[in-house]
């Protein structure tokens, strides 16, 4: 099954570096739309909650993941999406890294301000 290679699921989790962050994702999800991108943005409370989210989605036959987290929220995504993968499926990760240790030097470089 595949999915328009412009629509994305957006899970963020939203309390990464302590939510410091949170504002300069949303800036990132600006710079998506004005290239017309279609993201549906889901705020991801926990692990169980990322493996309900990629569950469902992956079911509806969404296979574009976009994640804004940590390493602990790359982690959990990428698990939901191995849990839910069947051979031949092409699913799709973008990652933005907005966790304590990349992002704040990652950010900071860019005039995201």
């Amino acid at each position: 099954m595949t999915s328009n290679i412009k629509e994305f699921i957006f899970v963020v989790n939203p309390y990464s570096a302590g939510g410091k962050n949170y504002r300069k994702i949303k800036k990132i999800i600006q710079l998506f739309e004005n290239f017309n991108f279609s993201l549906e943005i889901i705020e991801a409370k926990n692990a169980e909650h990322v493996k309900i989210i990629i569950k469902n989605y992956y079911h509806l036959g969404k296979r574009n993941f976009l994640v804004a987290g940590g390493g602990g929220s790359l982690f959990h995504v990428i698990n939901a999406i191995m849990e839910q993968y069947k051979e031949g499926d092409s699913p799709i990760l973008g990652i933005i890294p907005s966790g304590t240790v990349l992002v704040t030097r990652q950010l900071e470089s860019h005039d995201l301000n």
